[in-house]
């Protein structure tokens, strides 16, 4: 799988160009291969930090009628950036994306929503903050 990193808004790029490179300077206390796994409602996410930036994985461990539209996002210090864009997960499947950004604290969040309210179902935020890694 070809992963391509994807920083969303220009208002990001151009606040990081301006703070110039020590601002995403990787940290002493970066530490390649840290792993960290939790479990919210049926999804259970992990994050790995790796050569080139960070891995974040998903598996949905819901019955039968559980499939969600879903897309993630690494929060860093301040910043976000977006995957390749929302993706359906039906029971039992996985789904990971390598966002290839400079080592630095960040922790994933998942974006869920479920097709069965149609569109009037906004979606919401997992927020993971306690698979923070650096």
């Amino acid at each position: 799988m070809n992963y391509v990193k994807k920083l969303l808004g220009a208002g990001a790029a151009t606040l990081a160009i301006l703070a110039g490179s020590a601002a995403i300077a990787t940290p002493a206390s970066a530490k390649v291969g840290e792993q960290k796994c939790g479990t919210s409602g049926i999804f259970r996410m992990c994050i790995k930090s790796v050569d080139d930036g960070y891995d974040v994985w998903v598996t949905n461990n819901g019955s039968s009628g559980s499939d969600r539209i879903l897309d993630f996002r690494l929060q860093c210090q301040g910043y976000w950036y977006g995957d390749q864009g929302s993706f359906w997960s039906s029971v039992d499947s996985t789904h990971s994306y390598v966002f290839q950004v400079p080592h630095q604290t960040c922790y994933p969040k998942l974006f869920i929503k479920d097709p069965d309210f149609g569109p009037s179902d906004p979606g919401h935020w997992l927020s993971f903050s306690s698979l923070t890694v650096s």
